[in-house]
């Protein structure tokens, strides 16, 4: 039976769909707390998935004072030799660039501010940026932790 970990620090049910595509194919969630992302594999913990909710938490990881906690993470990986990626789970969102036209209610980042941010993070840090709706998010985890569907 395949387990994937999900942090103890990821909100639980944060992603339902997610977690009802995971169990209709008999893949065990074990909760525990991981160094580093918010979903693993048991058996192969050197590819971890970030997941993030779309562009407005992107904004408050990685262009807030709260940025200081991402960069740690993403040198800890560096250091450990774990590919990080971050999983932004969106309605509308399907790539980068799409938050060139995003439009920020709630802050002063603007969305083609946030594009360069997280282009030039991909780009110095090595981390990359994958995208899915919340109905992709379960089969997009389980494909980008390397698991055939």
């Amino acid at each position: 039976m395949l387990t994937i970990i999900e942090d103890t620090r990821q909100q639980k049910g944060k992603y339902k769909e997610a977690h009802q595509h995971f169990k209709d194919r008999g893949v065990n969630i074990l909760r525990s707390k991981l160094p580093i992302g918010d979903y693993a594999l048991l058996t192969d913990l050197s590819r971890v998935i970030d997941t993030k909710k779309g562009f407005e938490e992107c904004v408050g990881n990685f262009a807030s004072k709260d940025h200081d906690r991402v960069k740690k993470e993403i040198a800890k990986a560096k250091e450990n030799d774990i590919e990080l990626i971050f999983l932004v789970i969106d309605k509308k969102a399907n790539c980068l660039e799409d938050a060139k036209d995003w439009h920020n209610v709630h802050g002063k980042v603007k969305g083609e501010t946030l594009y360069k941010i997280l282009n030039s993070v991909q780009i110095r840090h090595g981390v990359r940026f994958e995208f899915c709706t919340p109905e992709q998010s379960g089969p997009k985890i389980l494909e980008l932790l390397g698991v055939q569907p």
